[in-house]
């Protein structure tokens, strides 16, 4: 006769129940507004600049948890934001844009951002833009 222990198998039952509601209880909840398709260009001395990061805040941003716009430029300098899930856009209204591009040049300097400190921070970048239900394809970005 072979005796069994029920006790590891009702412990694995346990924890997968365990980790079902704690990976539940932990999503984020979020409200998610409707995005506009949103594409454009980023231009320095009127040539595209490539692999920059480029990000929306909301002006009037009631909550600073807030999903921003964001995306990140081809080579050609065109960029389509996502707020949500790839390329959906982002919602309308009116923002603040700040661009970065980091690169390296030397793998022992680490990377850069070559791109002058104003366009990193949304309080100090001139850099504006607003967004209406539709589409909005012709933004160009022009940094010095």
């Amino acid at each position: 006769m072979q005796l069994s222990n029920p006790l590891p198998s009702r412990s694995v039952t346990f924890l997968a129940i365990a980790l079902c509601i704690l990976t539940l209880g932990c999503q984020k909840s979020e409200e998610r507004v409707a995005t506009f398709p949103v594409s454009g260009k980023v231009l320095k001395g009127g040539a595209p600049i490539n692999y920059a990061t480029i990000v929306f805040h909301p002006v009037n941003a009631s909550d600073t948890a807030t999903e921003k716009p964001r995306g990140i430029t081809n080579p050609d300098g065109t960029f389509q934001l996502t707020t949500y899930d790839g390329n959906d856009g982002a919602p309308a209204g009116s923002y603040q844009v700040t661009i970065q591009q980091w690169l390296t040049e030397k793998p022992e300097e680490g990377p850069k951002n070559r791109l002058k400190e104003k366009y990193s921070d949304p309080k100090t970048s001139p850099l504006t833009a607003t967004i209406s239900e539709g589409s909005n394809d012709a933004l160009t970005f022009s940094v010095d």
